[in-house]
Formats: structure tokens, C-alpha cells, sequence
């Protein structure tokens, strides 16, 4: 049983005991203790412990551990650019480097070539607040539904998202990097989620009537 303190975090002695005990494929439970901190220290406490920067070959990468997960999966993060491995709790480093061994010269030349296309990319630095204050009233007007509230936050693997039941629409902070078009296209597109839920045809339609441009946004939010 491998106890964390929850107001001291990850120590230096508790990552090297980790290590030690990863290498042996030595099963562990991790007890957290203090837990009577706040929802934002708690995920602190939890990103602190299944994720964690480390240097492979003489480059860094991330290295994140998941309780559901069953594979090995080895990726580029966007917008960072970071060789990302995610892997099962309980997997020895042996395993995973093993994996990541075979398509390191692949994963290179892909960080490569994105960091590539990111630099020849416009550099946008979008005030999301003042954008969304502007723009909200006229996208609003087009589709004849109203959100509840807008909300900005860190997502990964999102543009947005919208809560039908309460009206709630959340936008993802990186939308400050792309072009303009695309913050109009997203908040467009999850205001429809509250006349069609769902991705249906219905939706599509309904966001190509009241967004012309939404493939031309899409195109720049792949990029």
C-alpha cells in the first residue's frame, strides 16, 4: 500500500518507491490521505499522479497512466506537440518502452512534421471573453435559441460541448489560436444541440443552413 499525503502532493521518495515498485511488477494500492482539500487540489492531486514528464532517448515525453485503459497507446498531443504514451496502471516500464521503441523514428518524424505546420500556421491570440460578448447575440439570432450560460475551459479532446438539459455551453480555451471563423462555427454548432441533440442529419443540416462557412471552419480547426 503506497500512501500520498494530499496536502504534501508527490514527493521525490515517493516516485523513486513508485519506480521501485513498477519495475518489480509489484501490485500496488495507492492510498491518499487529507483528502478534506478542495475539487481543484483533489485534481491536481490525481493529474500529479497519472501523468508524469519524463526523458526517453534524450527527449521528453509524457508519460500518462489509466485505470480503464487495456492498451498501449502512443500518440502526438495538440496543441503541445509532446510524444504522448498512455498505458494500464500496473504495466512495467519494460512493456511500455518496448511499444514505444517501434514507433519512435515514426513518432518523431510526425512531431516533426506537425510542429512544422503549426509554425507556417497564422498566429492568432483570440480574447475568447470580448470575442464571444460580440459575437453571441447574432448567433443566437440565427438559430432561435438562447444558451443559459458560456463557459471557457481546458479541453484536449473538444471544441465545445453543450449541456441540453441546462443550456450550458462550454468552449474550449484553445480556441484562442485559431482563426476567428472557428469560435463562430463551434458556438453555432452547439447551439444546435439544443434544437437536435444528437448528430443527426437533421443537425447537420441545421448547421450548414445557419453557418455557411462551417466547412472552411472545420478545415482550419484540423490544422
Amino acid at each position: 500500500v503506497l500512501v500520498i499525503s494530499g496536502t504534501d502532493g508527490v514527493q521525490n521518495h515517493t516516485e523513486t518507491l513508485w519506480r521501485l515498485l513498477r519495475d518489480r511488477n509489484i501490485p500496488t494500492f495507492i492510498f491518499v490521505n487529507k483528502m478534506d482539500l478542495s475539487i481543484k487540489k483533489q485534481r491536481e492531486m490525481m493529474a500529479h499522479i497519472q501523468e508524469k514528464q519524463i526523458v526517453y532517448r534524450g527527449e521528453k515525453i509524457k508519460l500518462v497512466r489509466r485505470p480503464h485503459m487495456k492498451n498501449i497507446r502512443v500518440r502526438i498531443s495538440r496543441p503541445e506537440g509532446e510524444i504522448v504514451v498512455s498505458c494500464p496502471y500496473g504495466v512495467p516500464n519494460s512493456q511500455w518502452q518496448w511499444a514505444l521503441e517501434g514507433v519512435w523514428p515514426k513518432m518523431l518524424q510526425a512531431r516533426q512534421q506537425y510542429l512544422a505546420g503549426q509554425q507556417k500556421q497564422p498566429k492568432y491570440n483570440l480574447d475568447l471573453v470580448a470575442e464571444v460578448q460580440k459575437i453571441l447575440p447574432r448567433c443566437q439570432e440565427i438559430t432561435g435559441v438562447q444558451a443559459s450560460s458560456i463557459h471557457f475551459r481546458r479541453m484536449h479532446s473538444r471544441w465545445g460541448s453543450c449541456n441540453t438539459r441546462t443550456g450550458r455551453i462550454n468552449l474550449s480555451l484553445n480556441l484562442a489560436h485559431k482563426h476567428p471563423m472557428c469560435l463562430e462555427y463551434v458556438l453555432i454548432h452547439e447551439l444546435v444541440h439544443l434544437l437536435e441533440r444528437n448528430h443527426t442529419p437533421r443537425f447537420h443540416g441545421l448547421v450548414a443552413k445557419f453557418c455557411p462557412f462551417a466547412q472552411e471552419a472545420e478545415r482550419h480547426l484540423r490544422e
